[in-house]
């Protein structure tokens, strides 16, 4: 998948949730007309219909990103263990998730809820790559986000505790989370490297607007020294950013 078909599938779901909103107005309308002929009674379709036209700005809005990031991409294949710089975009669906592209537009990984959002299940997650293998497991806890391989074993987690956000590994706390109150911009410090990662929104390089038409994408970057162990744990802190805070 390319940044252009997920805008351009945004921008269809849209219109459907547009069309979808006007059946229950137009059915109002007609029942209103042949059996009430009530005047009172058609501020009943004002919700239905300024959802509708919500839902269609958002579909012109995501057409319009689609148009314009129209690029040839040629044969680029990255992955996500490979890459330092990642865009992220959130998916509402049934079981919601989010696409992982990287900097050539080209979608690299999902991120995925594959478990029910109820309070007595443990909320479990999938990593997967461009070609839908399985990378990484995250199983979301009351103290936070335990991180398995795609073989099983466990590579720590994303504690939390009074003081914040903690990654552990091996039993041992290895980096935290300092982030903003009031905006996305989340730094992952550790001992090892310093800032080890970053998650903002609105600070998108210039030279991806030809791949994204949304400059208020969030970016999410690594450390190009971090082993594969060290990234799948801190891709943890997008479970936590989209998933558990917001």
């Amino acid at each position: 998948m390319k940044i252009t078909d997920y805008y351009f599938q945004t921008s269809k779901a849209s219109l459907n949730s547009s069309i979808l909103f006007l059946f229950p107005a137009i059915l109002l309308i007609a029942y209103n007309i042949l059996f009430m002929n009530n005047k009172q009674a058609m501020l009943l379709i004002l919700p239905f219909i300024i959802g509708s036209i919500v839902y269609f700005n958002v579909h012109l809005v995501n057409h319009k990103r689609a148009v314009g990031s129209t690029h040839d991409f040629g044969a680029c294949q990255e992955h996500i263990l490979k890459v330092n710089h990642i865009l992220v975009f959130y998916e509402a669906k049934l079981k919601p998730g989010l696409f992982l592209f990287s900097a050539y537009g080209i979608k690299i990984a999902e991120l995925r809820r594959i478990s029910p959002g109820i309070f007595f299940f443990r909320q479990k997650f999938e990593l997967t790559d461009g070609q839908s293998g399985l990378i990484a497991r995250y199983i979301l806890t009351q103290k936070g986000i335990v991180v398995y391989d795609s073989m099983g074993l466990s590579l720590g987690g994303l504690c939390k505790s009074r003081e914040g956000w903690t990654f552990t590994a091996g039993g041992t706390a290895i980096a935290s989370i300092d982030s903003s109150r009031f905006f996305m911009d989340l730094k992952i410090v550790g001992e090892k490297f310093g800032q080890a990662g970053r998650l903002r929104r609105g600070m998108m390089p210039m030279g991806w607007t030809a791949f994204s038409a949304d400059p208020n994408a969030p970016v999410f970057t690594l450390d190009p020294r971090l082993a594969d162990e060290d990234r799948l744990l801190f891709l943890a802190v997008l479970i936590k950013e989209f998933f558990v805070e917001r």
